[in-house]
């Protein structure tokens, strides 16, 4: 909704720019922003960025499949993309707050910090004993290679790509969005990535399962 081709720092928290959205998701996103902002009694939009963590069935079991099957791309950059992300403890912590103190307006919903997202991805596969990235590929060759694989699916029109080119986008430019509304009216994010990291590991090895219907099921076996 926010995205726009290359790095983007600090994104605010006002209404999404008169620009065409980057795909149907994000699309559908600012429909539904612009739906509740013409609401006229009280409204609160709240804009969580990446969620990862325990319970996970969108974001992961893409990255767990494709490293399962030693498919993840490895992207040769000059300088590493960073991005902010959220877990879903300091989602849902930050979207309690925001009914408690009646908030109004816009707010992003991140951690504390961005991270550097090749080096997070790698942490993350590590933490749960799957392989990293494989192959080395350079973000243009990904590119040309994700849309080919885009209009591929929508001829098809039964699989999901295994890789997209807003997939590439997110690995190879730098996102990153100010917090200061919500922090200032909710506090800043109490869980750090690390914690909840390592609450997302626990619960990978206590057996979960990441049941995606377009990728299979990539947790532990039953």
């Amino acid at each position: 909704m926010l995205y726009a081709p290359g790095d983007q720092h600090r994104l605010p928290e006002t209404p999404a720019p008169e620009t065409p959205p980057v795909n149907h998701y994000a699309r559908t996103k600012r429909a539904a922003e612009v739906l509740t902002s013409r609401y006229p009694g009280p409204w609160a939009i709240l804009r969580p960025r990446a969620v990862y963590g325990v319970g996970d069935t969108v974001l992961f079991p893409r990255i767990a499949r494709a490293a399962k099957l030693r498919l993840l791309p490895r992207f040769q950059q000059e300088v590493p993309a960073q991005g902010d992300l959220v877990s879903i403890d300091t989602l849902v912590r930050q979207a309690a707050r925001a009914v408690e103190q009646d908030a109004r307006g816009i707010f992003h919903l991140i951690d504390p910090a961005p991270v550097q997202i090749d080096s997070f991805v790698a942490d993350v596969l590590r933490r749960l004993g799957l392989p990293g990235p494989a192959l080395k590929v350079s973000p243009h060759h990904a590119l040309k290679v994700a849309a080919q694989l885009e209009a591929l699916s929508q001829r098809t029109g039964w699989w999901e790509p295994p890789l997209t080119r807003f997939g590439v986008e997110v690995f190879t430019t730098t996102k990153t969005f100010d917090d200061s509304r919500a922090r200032a009216l909710l506090g800043p994010p109490d869980v750090s990535t690390d914690e909840a990291l390592h609450r997302f590991q626990r619960w990978w090895h206590n057996g979960a399962r990441l049941d995606d219907p377009a990728l299979g099921t990539v947790g532990a076996d039953p």
